[in-house]
């Protein structure tokens, strides 16, 4: 068996330390870094069934992203939009006569091809 002199030997154990400190403070950086990445991924989910059901169409997909990193809790955002039905468009109202896009238009026009 091979003898290690004592001086390499508190030389070694003088620098387990040090490295063990290093190495946990780049583990905890890590898991915050992986902690960011899960949160972005859900947010990214929530604001895309957000979209899927139309709800704040008023918001772009980026926008709504930032707001629910913002946002503390997504679980109650996540059972919020499970509860919600899809908004649905059932008409819109025009100031411009004559828009072909309006439901009364469109019933004139429906009117006259008969």
């Amino acid at each position: 068996m091979k003898k290690l002199a004592s001086d390499k030997v508190a030389a070694t154990l003088s620098q387990v330390g040090p490295t063990l400190r290093a190495l946990s403070e780049e583990n905890q950086t890590l898991k915050e870094k992986v902690a960011a990445f899960q949160k972005r991924d859900r947010v990214e989910k929530i604001a895309t069934r957000m979209e899927a059901k139309q709800l704040d169409p008023s918001s772009s997909h980026e926008e709504k992203v930032a707001a629910l990193l913002e946002h503390g809790d997504l679980n109650v955002v996540d059972k919020a939009i499970d509860l919600s039905a899809p908004q649905i468009k059932l008409a819109s109202v025009s100031d411009h006569p004559g828009n072909p896009s309006s439901a009364s238009d469109a019933f004139a026009v429906g009117l006259m091809d008969d």
